[in-house]
């Protein structure tokens, strides 16, 4: 039980940090989070990434089978700026902590979803 805390600790703990590097420096300007306690919405953003992650993808990747398939695994990138969309929805809409996130442009989620979807397929294959 602690080792399995432990891996979504650091799971978000590298998400956020993820987030924030991409804001800062690789997509300045086209990925913005905003709040009050700047480490606490990267915190929020990542915590939603990592509920989406885990509970979204798999019925995402299940249904979308036969089309990743037929792409050769192409359309799983697709996929992923998906799952980032809908981790913007969702911090929007919560507001959770006051917190938004924008993201200007379709490669942009995509190149989000890319970065993120590849450091937790990662994560997750050191932590198991």
């Amino acid at each position: 039980m602690i080792r399995f805390l432990l891996g979504i600790v650091v799971i978000l703990a590298v998400n956020g940090y993820a987030l924030w590097y991409l804001a800062q420096n690789f997509l300045a300007g086209d990925l913005t989070v905003t709040g009050d306690p700047e480490w606490l919405s990267y915190a929020v953003v990542a915590a939603v990434f990592t509920v989406v992650n885990t509970l979204v993808r798999p019925v995402v990747m299940l249904i979308s089978l036969p089309v990743r398939w037929l792409t050769m695994g192409l359309a799983t990138v697709a996929l992923n700026g998906v799952l980032m969309w809908v981790t913007e929805r969702g911090v929007n809409t919560l507001q959770l902590a006051g917190t938004t996130v924008t993201v200007n442009g379709l490669l942009t989620y995509v190149l989000v979803g890319i970065a993120l979807g590849s450091l937790n397929a990662v994560l997750h294959w050191v932590l198991d």
